[in-house]
């Protein structure tokens, strides 16, 4: 079945931009060119893949960046911080806008993710919660969006993995294994919704 069937898209971006030097790590391999993708496919490999590093030495995250900016690729990783390859304002216009997140030892695991949709700039968040005060819906109007996140709670399991996916689906598809977070990350900038699963 294909993704236009499902209700949703994907998009990746294509392999001479992936050959920049930025490692993503097996990712040119699973979708060598820029395609619409049957979404569920692509997160069963990305399950065994190792698009990110450092799950193999079962280091969780740690905290996130968000950078807005004018180049249609994320920043280049680093030795701790791996960037998502989606752009969470693809098809909206603005700024491309990429979430990084941070693997670093001896830091306190990433144990709550959520976002928050204001009518006015800046992150107000709840006690105890960091966040990144880049606006992901940055230069297309709409709602501000600002990711945050809660590390070491002792009640609750570490996160070791998010990824964006692109839907036309008001409310996001289910996939065993995966939470999601229901809020689009698109919110007030009207076409297509974006939705952050964890695991």
């Amino acid at each position: 079945m294909c993704a236009a069937a499902l209700g949703f898209i994907f998009h990746v971006r294509p392999a001479h931009i992936l050959d920049t030097g930025y490692q993503y790590s097996g990712l040119t391999r699973i979708l060598p060119t820029e395609e619409t993708v049957n979404v569920a496919q692509l997160i069963q490999q990305l399950s065994h893949s190792h698009l990110y590093k450092y799950e193999s030495q079962m280091i969780p995250l740690t905290g996130f960046s968000v950078e807005a900016w004018d180049h249609e690729y994320p920043p280049p990783n680093t030795d701790i911080m791996e960037w998502s390859p989606q752009d969470l304002n693809v098809h909206h216009g603005g700024k491309f806008v990429y979430v990084g997140m941070h693997y670093e030892k001896e830091h306190l695991p990433v144990t709550s993710i959520n976002f928050l949709i204001q009518d006015y700039a800046g992150p107000h968040m709840p006690a105890h919660w960091e966040a990144s005060d880049v606006d992901i819906n940055s230069g297309v109007g709409g709602k501000y969006i600002y990711l945050i996140w809660r590390t070491g709670e002792v009640e609750k399991q570490p996160i070791f993995k998010i990824i964006f996916i692109e839907s036309k689906r008001k409310s996001p598809p289910y996939y065993k294994g995966w939470n999601v977070i229901y809020k689009d990350l698109c919110a007030g900038a009207g076409g297509s919704y974006i939705y952050a699963y964890y695991k």
